[in-house]
């Protein structure tokens, strides 16, 4: 009865969208990767269906929105059914209509990862985590061999149709909705600017690098020494004065960002981030763990502050070090979404052990206000930094490591019609 419900209602918006590949299957197939040129204009939504009633005025004042700028936006709804179900309806709809990304709106299923990775001087740890890459790779096969739930293998990987994720309430979904419609046809609401801040164990790791943000903003300030990157010293800067693209370096938890001082840390959680009100509306964050959608995260937190737009971040340990073609393909103007499909693409695929859990928050169509949108014309840095900076890299990578365990646990208990 549960898959059938969710294909009613995929039904009642897709006439062509079926599901195909059980809930009680341990292997996801993939086939011959399949592209539609012009489609990349086109948006599909999945709502949940506990939010779906709620967020209607906000929902179509946003694809309103959307259409105006000649972007096509097509919905569905989502009742119950798993991850690999609803993988295959946004599949075959794909085939049927094309669209070049997905939004999700709501709790809806996560694909969960298994892996030992091997962070070389810091070692090898096992770790469950989302990961919507499942999704946004259409066409690979994923396999779980220990029928525990959790995948475990997957063949060659590439984002096909950029996913992002909005969570929450219809209150919060439906506010953050209409904070886009403003930004869309109103523009920047905080000066337009990049804020890099690097916490004490990566501050000699490309130290005072712009990581290509100059290639977006004019302005730029960067917090690296031990005594500007405290607790005080972030909250004093994102509260008090603030700008547009945020891109930091800090350990956390899910919910917790660790500030190293004098060898010991200072603890800043969701709730006090929520409570600081920051001011940025772009976030880059190499933090572990902190875009993790399943729970309360820090990456929903920035998305739901008062000026929050998108958040790229990892729902695992890693991160992104090395960012050169995420902002640079927003520098020539290209979306959120697609800037991270281009990251990914050309450097993300190649290291499940650093990248797998990457993800994203929030609208995927929306651009950087500052940016130049200009042919950018000098080399690309290596993307594999150098030898010393790798080993900067891989001593801090587990510090504030979380292996997921108990957070896949708590969400199979949670999530029993997505199972």
């Amino acid at each position: 009865m549960r898959q059938l419900a969710a294909l009613i209602v995929i039904a009642l918006f897709f006439v062509t969208a079926g599901c195909g590949g059980g809930g009680g299957s341990d292997s996801v197939s993939g086939s011959t990767s399949y592209s539609v040129q012009g489609a990349v204009n086109n948006l599909l939504i999945v709502v949940e269906d506990d939010v779906s009633e709620g967020i209607t005025p906000a929902l179509d004042a946003y694809t309103a929105s959307l259409n105006g700028e000649g972007i096509g936006t097509q919905s569905m709804v989502w009742q119950s059914g798993t991850a690999a179900e609803l993988r295959a309806a946004i599949k075959n709809y794909h085939e049927a209509t094309p669209f070049g990304s997905v939004l999700f709106l709501g709790d809806l299923p996560a694909a969960w990862y298994e892996q030992t990775a091997d962070f070389g001087s810091s070692g090898s740890f096992f770790e469950q985590f989302p990961c919507d890459i499942f999704f946004m790779s259409l066409y690979s096969t994923w396999s779980d061999a220990n029928h525990n739930g959790a995948y475990d293998s997957h063949s060659a990987l590439q984002v096909d149709l950029p996913l992002s994720r909005v969570t929450g309430d219809s209150e919060t979904i439906s506010t953050y909705l209409n904070k886009v419609v403003d930004y869309r046809e109103n523009g920047s609401f905080l000066p337009q600017g990049a804020f890099i801040f690097k916490d004490d164990d990566w501050e000699n790791y490309r130290k005072s690098n712009d990581f290509r943000l100059y290639d977006i903003y004019r302005s730029l300030t960067i917090y690296e020494s031990a005594a500007s990157t405290t607790r005080a010293g972030y909250s004093g800067y994102m509260s008090a004065v603030g700008t547009e693209f945020i891109y930091q370096w800090i350990h956390s938890s899910p919910g917790t960002l660790f500030f190293e001082v004098d060898g010991s840390y200072e603890l800043m959680s969701y709730t006090d981030v929520k409570a600081a009100n920051v001011r940025g509306s772009f976030f880059n964050l190499y933090d572990c763990s902190a875009a993790r959608f399943t729970e309360a995260n820090l990456g929903s937190t920035y998305l739901h502050s008062d000026f929050g737009l998108a958040v790229f971040g990892t729902t695992k340990t890693g991160g992104v070090y090395e960012p050169y073609y995420f902002h640079r393909t927003l520098a020539t103007g290209k979306t959120w979404g697609e800037s991270f499909a281009t990251w990914y693409n050309s450097a993300g695929r190649h290291d499940d052990n650093w990248y797998l859990g990457m993800s994203m928050q929030g609208c995927p169509f929306l651009r950087v206000a500052g940016a130049t949108a200009k042919a950018l014309t000098a080399d690309m840095p290596p993307e594999a930094p150098a030898a010393i900076d790798m080993t900067i890299l891989q001593e801090n990578a587990i510090k504030s490591a979380d292996d997921g365990q108990s957070s896949f646990a708590a969400y199979k208990a949670n999530h029993k019609h997505y199972l």
